[in-house]
């Protein structure tokens, strides 16, 4: 392609991107189709469907949100769930020694 894209007027370009950006979605689309029938071959040759593997294992499972462990005595808005690293209000409050964490349990 000899096309000089420097000399083009604006317009010329636009087309030319909307005519790059659907010849690489349609590339796409075969390379995903293509892989499709590669993986369901592949499947067969186990005895199994494409969707039989799918769906063997369903998707992943989120985790459930962590009940809440631990609140703070005046500001019932600062808690925290046991997990990962203790909150800087709590830290705070337990650096002193006067209170324990099993204070602070809800």
């Amino acid at each position: 392609m000899d096309t000089n894209i420097k000399d083009m007027p604006l317009g010329e370009l636009l087309t030319l991107r909307e005519t790059v950006n659907s010849a690489i979605e349609q590339y796409e689309q075969r390379q995903k189709e293509a892989a499709l029938v590669q993986l369901e071959e592949t499947a067969k040759t186990y005895g199994f469907s494409l969707s039989d593997l799918m769906s063997a294992e369903g998707p992943a499972q989120k985790r459930a949100k962590a009940a809440i462990k631990y609140r703070h005595p005046e500001n019932p808005e600062l808690k925290w769930s046991g997990r990962g690293l203790q909150p800087r209000w709590l830290v705070a409050a337990l650096k002193d020694g006067t209170r324990r964490l099993e204070d602070f349990k809800v």
